[in-house]
């Protein structure tokens, strides 16, 4: 008994460092040009830039780019079915 609530506090606990240490080494890379949303929970993040992406830029493609550079991100606008102007990498840190 209690196997199942000891590895769910062992999971959190092992995700709560991933993304700490991701956030650690995205925040000086980032400086002041984007902030990170969806970092207090869940498996992923989003960045969003305070520069607006041009609208001729499509984050697919801009994904696409950062996937031939060996990091694995998925693009925001994937997740968004009626708004077109959510644009952006998504990271996951598990």
């Amino acid at each position: 008994m209690g196997h199942f609530s000891s590895a769910l506090r062992r999971a959190r606990q092992s995700y709560a460092q991933r993304r700490h240490n991701l956030l650690t080494a995205l925040q000086p890379c980032l400086g002041t040009q984007a902030q990170i949303s969806g970092a207090e929970q869940g498996l992923h993040l989003s960045l969003r830039l305070s520069l607006r992406l041009p609208d001729t830029l499509n984050d697919q493609a801009l994904v696409q780019q950062i996937r031939n550079s060996g990091l694995v991100v998925r693009p925001l606008s994937a997740y968004c079915l009626q708004r077109r102007d959510i644009r952006g990498p998504v990271i996951g840190c598990a």
